[in-house]
């Protein structure tokens, strides 16, 4: 092999070098990237859980004054319907 055949493979070595390492920094910076996007979407979804657990503690509350407010007013008619029979009594 001649001297300038041995530079000719050199020459082409270091540039597939060059050319590995373009893409493996390449690489590097969409995984960061990926990575931060990642860091920022588990955030989002862990705020979206909190939301969605204080709207099911809210669905609860709810759904326990509606119950109670029922009661409340089925008590009231009932209360009505015995004044009525006591008024009517006397």
């Amino acid at each position: 092999m001649t001297s300038e055949e041995r530079q000719q493979q050199i020459n082409t070595l270091v540039e597939r070098l060059r050319e590995l390492d373009l893409k493996k920094r390449a690489m590097d910076l969409v995984l960061q990237d990926f990575l931060e996007q990642r860091k920022k979407d588990e955030e989002r979804l862990s705020k979206l859980d909190e939301m969605l657990s204080r709207v099911e503690s809210l669905k609860t509350s709810i759904q326990e004054e509606t119950k109670k407010r029922k009661a409340a007013e089925r008590k009231a008619a009932y209360l009505e319907a015995k004044l009525k029979r006591t008024g009517l009594n006397k």
